[in-house]
C-alpha cells in the first residue's frame, strides 16, 4: 500500500494526487493554496492530518515540487517559486540562491501573465535587497516603477527599496499610487509613516553586516546620494546577573481594576536563547478597555543575536526584514516597563513564557520590574472556564467560549486586547 494519500479524496494513491483527483483538479489553484499553507490557521482537516504526519508540518508545502514535474517551462518554475515565497510573501535567506536560479531562468519568458511577473519582479527587488545587491535591485525596479497597478506586495516592496535608497519621494510616488489601487492597506499606511519619519529625522537605513555598508555606500555614491556619516554600533549594555535579579510576583486574586495587559511575539520558545520580537500592551482603566493612543504600547524588536525561523515568521507575520532595523530589546523593554509602571502585568500563560523574556531584556536595561504579574491563563484554569474538562485552555479556546474576536491572534498588540476582553468576561463569572 502506499505511504502517500490523497490531497483531494484521502485515498491511498501513488502520489499525492490520485488518478481520478488529477483529472478534475486546478493543479495550479492547488499550488497556490499549499505554498500558502498554514497549520495554525487552515481549516482543512485533511490536510492538517496528513501534515501532522510529515517531519515537519510545514513540508506539506513542499507537495508543490512533486505537483509541478509535469508542468511545462515557465509555469513550473513560477509555481515553484510561489512555494518558496509562501505564495508571494517573501523569499527566505535559505532559498534565496535556488529562487535567483528559477527567475533569472524565466525573466524574459513567455508564458506567464503580467501580474504573475510582476508578483516574481517584486519577490526579486526584496530577495536582491536582503542579499545587499543593490544593482540588480534596481534594475528592476527600473523595470516596473512606471507601471500601474503593482500587485500589492510588488508595490510594497517597491516602496520599501526606495526607503532603504533614502529615495523618499519615489517612495511617496509608489506608496500612494498603491493606495489607489488597494486601498488604505495597513502595510501600506504603515511604509508610507515609516517613509515620514525617516525623511523627518529618524534613523536612515543602513544594513547591518559591515561588508554589506560598504557595498551599500558605494552603490549609494553611484545612484548620487551622500551617506554623510558611518553607522556606530551601540554597544550591549551589561545584564544583570540571572542570580541576583529579583523574583518577580506572581498574584493569583484578581483584586484589581486597573492594569496592562500585554504580549510578546518571539524567534523562539527558549527564553535563554531566543529573543524577542515585539510587545505589545493596553492599559485597562478601572475595567474600561479604550483603544486610544496614550494606552497603548506597541513596538517591533530587532532580536538579539538570532534570525526569525521561517515556521515563526509564517505563525506570527513578522519577518526578518521587519526588524532589521528595529530598536534592540533592552531599549524597547525599558519603554514598555516605564509605560507599565507600577501597574499589574497581565498576560495569557505569561507567568510561565511572556515573563521571562522580558525579565531577561530587563536585566540588560538595568530595569528592576516591580509590577506583580497575573496569569489569565490560570485563573481560566482556577475557576474551570471553558467547562471542557481541560487543564489548562488556550486563548483561542476563551475566545470561542465567549465569542470573542482576536482581530489578528499571534501578533502581540492583538493578543493582549484580546486577553484584557477574556479577563473581563472570567472577572464578571466571580
Amino acid at each position: 500500500m502506499s505511504n502517500k494519500i490523497c490531497l483531494i479524496c484521502g485515498k491511498h494513491s501513488d502520489k499525492s494526487l490520485c488518478d481520478d483527483c488529477r483529472e478534475t483538479t486546478d493543479i495550479e489553484k492547488l499550488c497556490l493554496e499549499l505554498s500558502a499553507y498554514n497549520p495554525n490557521k487552515c481549516q482543512n482537516a485533511l490536510w492538517n492530518d496528513i501534515a501532522a504526519g510529515l517531519n515537519s508540518t510545514y513540508d506539506l508545502c513542499d507537495i508543490v515540487y512533486e505537483l509541478t514535474e509535469d508542468m511545462p517551462s515557465p509555469r513550473r518554475e513560477y509555481f515553484q517559486m510561489m512555494r518558496m515565497s509562501r505564495c508571494g510573501k517573501a523569499v527566505p535567506k535559505a532559498l534565496r540562491d535556488k529562487f535567483f536560479i528559477l527567475y533569472e531562468s524565466v525573466a524574459n519568458a513567455a508564458g506567464l501573465t503580467e501580474t504573475e511577473m510582476l508578483t516574481l519582479k517584486g519577490l526579486a527587488l526584496s530577495a536582491f535587497v536582503g542579499e545587499y545587491r543593490y544593482d540588480d535591485a534596481e534594475s528592476v525596479s527600473e523595470s516596473i516603477c512606471a507601471i500601474r497597478a503593482l500587485p500589492l506586495n510588488t508595490a510594497l516592496a517597491l516602496g520599501d527599496y526606495y526607503i532603504k535608497t533614502r529615495r523618499y519621494s519615489l517612495a511617496d510616488n509608489a506608496l500612494n499610487a498603491a493606495v489607489q489601487d488597494h486601498g488604505e492597506n495597513e502595510e501600506l499606511m504603515k511604509l508610507i509613516k515609516d517613509c515620514d519619519s525617516r525623511r523627518n529625522g529618524k534613523k536612515e537605513y543602513m544594513p547591518s553586516p559591515k561588508n554589506a555598508q560598504e557595498i551599500y555606500k558605494k552603490f549609494m555614491e553611484k545612484i548620487g546620494i551622500e551617506i554623510a556619516a558611518p553607522l556606530k554600533k551601540s554597544s550591549v549594555p551589561v545584564p544583570i546577573p540571572a542570580n541576583k535579579y529579583p523574583a518577580v510576583a506572581v498574584i493569583t486574586k484578581p483584586d484589581f481594576d486597573s492594569y496592562v495587559s500585554f504580549d510578546v511575539e518571539t524567534t523562539g520558545l527558549d527564553s535563554s536563547r531566543d529573543s524577542l520580537t515585539e510587545i505589545g500592551a493596553i492599559k485597562v482603566i478601572d475595567g474600561r478597555i479604550v483603544e486610544s493612543e496614550k494606552f497603548i504600547f506597541s513596538e517591533l524588536i530587532k532580536p538579539y543575536k538570532k534570525r526569525i525561523p521561517e515556521n515563526v515568521e509564517l505563525i506570527t507575520g513578522i519577518t526578518n526584514d521587519d526588524v532589521r532595523n528595529k530598536r534592540q530589546m533592552w531599549e524597547v523593554t525599558a519603554d514598555f516597563l516605564n509605560f507599565v509602571g507600577d501597574d499589574v502585568l497581565l498576560g495569557f500563560n505569561c507567568a510561565n513564557f511572556d515573563m521571562k523574556f522580558i525579565i531577561r531584556a530587563a536585566r540588560y536595561a538595568g530595569v528592576i520590574i516591580k509590577s506583580p504579574v497575573f496569569d489569565v491563563m490560570n485563573y481560566a484554569a482556577a475557576l474551570g472556564i471553558p467547562p471542557d474538562g481541560k487543564r489548562r485552555s488556550s486563548l483561542a479556546d476563551l475566545c470561542e467560549y465567549y465569542s470573542i474576536e482576536n482581530p489578528s491572534a499571534h501578533r502581540a498588540y492583538a493578543d493582549a486586547i484580546t486577553t484584557a476582553r477574556v479577563f473581563e468576561q472570567l472577572r464578571a463569572e466571580r
